[in-house]
């Protein structure tokens, strides 16, 4: 199996497993990263990958111990600790 390229993110969680967040990706606009830190993603955090929609977007994310729905876009934006 390949290794993956490049820093794995909140997007590529398996579903049912934890993550901790090392930190949101500078190329976001501030109102952006601004707005995910307020919902509790911050470095340190844990967070669960919980549910996906049917189509496969939205995906729930468990963190600060309520559940969260996040686009795939906002998801890749979440950097996790390797």
């Amino acid at each position: 199996m390949a290794a993956q390229a490049g820093p794995r993110t909140l997007a590529d969680l398996p579903p049912g497993c934890l993550g901790c967040i090392a930190e949101i990706d500078a190329s976001l606009s501030p109102a952006q990263a601004q707005r995910l830190r307020a919902l509790g993603f911050r470095p340190g955090a844990v967070v669960e990958r919980s549910r996906t929609a049917p189509l496969g977007d939205p995906t729930v994310y468990r963190v600060c111990d309520y559940d969260v729905c996040l686009r795939s876009a906002q998801a890749r934006a979440i950097v996790l600790a390797a």
